[in-house]
């Protein structure tokens, strides 16, 4: 059993360079107690061109028996520049509006899980597997469940949406949970897959309502996305000339890291124990 705060957690954790937590490998294991999160070294982390997808394994154990394992995804490497996730996801994933297509670095990913999976059956066969990830890391989670029809639990963090990708069972939707902190930018982009819960990340909040306000950015109006991001993409490119819109995009470029960054959202969830403490798999 899951809480969201959990999967949070680890989301962040697969940004570091050195986990945050213990490490685990199968032929050190022999003499250790086993009662926490672990991350696993016996499954060499993924990485793709450039440092645009990375991910690893992490398994849960309870008095020495393995009872929860999460795949986790991370995004692009720079966690500061909010504008590579939106234009990697724009370009890649939407051909800069003129098609929707599936990322190529999608398949980096999905064969890490498959690698997961079967590292699991081999040593931990009963264990519970799913996903989470951050940004672009948690629309790949949401590919692998949607595309791949995979029917894993998948949690993401300020996502883009992957419900315009051709090819996306909508069915597997039931399986996808998403956490967006409500003027976040990136989780904005693409059509939303899966349910969605909104939460006040109070960093800059003020600044990132106003520019909603005056850019009329729907919170998720699924007719309007590809709209919502060609404002955005306007915003980064400088288009904006009125000082009306100056002032918006003044005000997202103070406010869309902050409302965008997974520390943030995790310090949100800590004052919201109801959303934090909620069990998903």
């Amino acid at each position: 059993m899951i809480k969201i705060i959990e999967y949070a957690l680890i989301a962040d954790d697969v940004y570091s360079s050195r986990s945050n937590f213990k490490k685990y490998e199968k032929k050190h294991s022999h003499d250790l107690i086993l009662d926490q999160w672990y991350a696993i070294m016996d499954l060499a982390p993924i990485q793709y061109q450039r440092h645009i997808c990375h991910a690893a394994l992490y398994i849960k154990f309870l008095k020495n028996f393995a009872i929860d394992a999460i795949v986790a995804i991370r995004g692009t490497d720079n966690l500061y520049d909010v504008s590579v996730d939106f234009h990697s996801w724009f370009s890649d994933a939407m051909s800069r509006g003129k098609f929707d297509h599936v990322p190529s670095y999608y398949v980096a990913a999905y064969l890490f899980f498959l690698r997961a999976r079967d590292f699991l059956n081999q040593h931990f066969a009963r264990v519970n597997l799913s996903l989470t990830g951050h940004s672009l890391g948690g629309a790949l989670a949401q590919l692998i469940v949607g595309l791949g029809h995979k029917p894993y639990v998948a949690v993401t963090f300020n996502a883009p949406g992957i419900g315009h990708i051709p090819g996306v069972d909508t069915n597997m939707s039931q399986y996808v949970y998403g956490i967006n902190s409500r003027y976040g930018l990136i989780n904005k982009i693409g059509k939303s897959f899966g349910h969605i819960e909104y939460i006040d990340v109070p960093n800059e909040e003020a600044a990132a309502k106003k520019a909603f306000q005056i850019l009329a950015i729907e919170q998720r109006d699924e007719q309007k996305f590809l709209h919502t991001k060609d404002a955005i993409d306007k915003i980064f490119l400088n288009n904006l000339i009125m000082s009306e819109a100056m002032q918006a995009r003044n005000d997202f470029l103070v406010s869309v890291y902050p409302q965008h960054s997974i520390k943030n959202l995790i310090a949100a969830l800590r004052n919201n124990l109801y959303i934090a403490n909620e069990v998903l798999s």
